[in-house]
């Protein structure tokens, strides 16, 4: 067995300039459903909304220390490739 065991799941794959609120609550669906069979959440998110996101997810999981403690998110800038 090795340091960790990963699982990844994309709720979606849009441009975060895209993201919309039901996209948001799509992603605090899949927090709240994961959170019992994981230790940590990380959330990738790209820079331009992350903080629209993190306001929007911190509001319904604040009141679960262990969703609280557990979940990170992490945005990201890409440079487009030509």
């Amino acid at each position: 067995m090795g340091i960790c065991e990963l699982d990844i799941i994309q709720p979606s794959n849009i441009d975060n300039a895209s993201i919309q609120p039901a996209n948001q609550m799509h992603i605090h669906d899949v927090i709240i459903g994961s959170h019992n069979c994981h230790d940590k959440l990380m959330v990738l998110h790209g820079t331009n909304t992350a903080s629209y996101t993190a306001t929007a997810l911190s509001h319904p999981i604040k009141h679960s220390e262990k969703i609280h403690r557990a979940c990170q998110l992490a945005a990201a800038y890409r440079q487009p490739i030509y």
